[in-house]
């Protein structure tokens, strides 16, 4: 399977600006991104406010 490049560009953005939840959510491969988006996305949402 390809990763889709919004995961590498994600992953590279949030690694750059350190943001670690952020970083581990796009790490995921995009079904299991997919999967968890909803439990991951309150947690992202709060990390990029006080970035």
């Amino acid at each position: 399977m390809c990763t889709p490049p919004f995961l590498e560009d994600a992953k590279a953005a949030a690694l750059e600006v350190g943001l670690p939840h952020t970083t581990a959510a796009f790490s995921f491969p995009s079904d299991k991104l997919e999967e968890r988006y909803f439990s991951l996305f309150d947690a992202i949402v709060a990390e990029i406010r006080v970035a």
